[in-house]
């Protein structure tokens, strides 16, 4: 059979439209398969990336209530704290069964490990200032009652001890320490507010004098109500006082230096979840 030009044109036209066929069958195949493709990633990545971002948020959220709660004391702030941990373990399970990768698993449990270390300080804090306003508490409720009982001493001193020679002295006295004792509560909130050095030798240097004044006091004639309240009763409870401000100076430096550590240590887990 012979082809004429027309044909053998036509029959050209055909192949090529034949052919631009399967290739437009192979690249229709090819962009499903890739659209599949980015549909199985999208739903994959997209729920992990979203899981990264919840993690950071209760991070975040974590850093600031517990700041908030040290400053505060609102128990609000505890408890958004707590909310903030269950949900960062919540997501943290989600983007673990997410991960297919070997290197999104790592962050997973780096993301992890770092976390319990940057709550660890998070409970630590908290507890931390619990303890200091217990500590801080059990201070000035000891300050005012000594504060209350050198006044009522020293009113029994002018009242009923007029024939001591050493009457006006002794009231003196009295008057200086109650003084000294005000000093010291004014110097443990200065340095609570801000921990200058000058303030802590400051309130050391209260606490020493007031020891003095006691001192000085017993050098006089002692009557038994003098003895009672001066030796046995002030003394004692400056002693205490004395200890339970080196609790309260303890617990106020390591709420600073872990609250440097819990810093640096969101700030980290930050990176990470950037």
């Amino acid at each position: 059979m012979r082809f004429t030009v027309a044909t053998k044109i036509a029959a050209f036209f055909a192949l090529v439209l034949f052919m631009g066929l399967i290739a437009m069958a192979f690249i229709y195949r090819g962009l499903g398969m890739v659209t599949t493709n980015v549909q199985e990633l999208a739903n994959i990545e997209e729920p992990l990336t979203a899981s990264a971002y919840e993690m950071e948020i209760n991070i975040n959220g974590i850093g600031f209530q517990v700041l908030k709660y040290l400053a505060t004391e609102n128990p609000y702030y505890r408890e958004q704290a707590l909310q903030d941990d269950k949900d960062f373990w919540g997501f943290h399970r989600r983007y673990m069964q997410l991960s297919k990768t070997e290197r999104q698993r790592a962050l997973g449990d780096e993301i992890g490990s770092g976390y319990r270390d940057f709550w660890l300080l998070a409970e630590a804090l908290l507890k931390y200032r619990d303890e200091l306003t217990t500590s801080v508490e059990q201070v000035y409720e000891r300050l005012e009652a000594q504060d209350r009982l050198i006044e009522e001493h020293r009113d029994t001193v002018v009242t009923q001890h007029r024939r001591d020679l050493n009457q006006f002295a002794k009231v003196l006295i009295l008057s200086a320490t109650e003084a000294e004792l005000a000093e010291v509560g004014f110097w443990c909130a200065n340095y609570q507010r801000r921990p200058n050095p000058r303030y802590r030798e400051l309130l050391f240097t209260k606490l020493a004098n007031v020891k003095r004044h006691l001192a000085d006091y017993q050098q006089f004639r002692m009557t038994a109500d003098d003895r009672r309240i001066i030796k046995t009763v002030l003394g004692g409870a400056v002693e205490l006082i004395d200890s339970e401000i080196g609790q309260v100076l303890s617990l106020d430096d390591q709420i600073r230096e872990a609250r440097q550590k819990f810093i640096d240590l969101r700030l980290h887990m930050d990176r990470l979840l950037d």
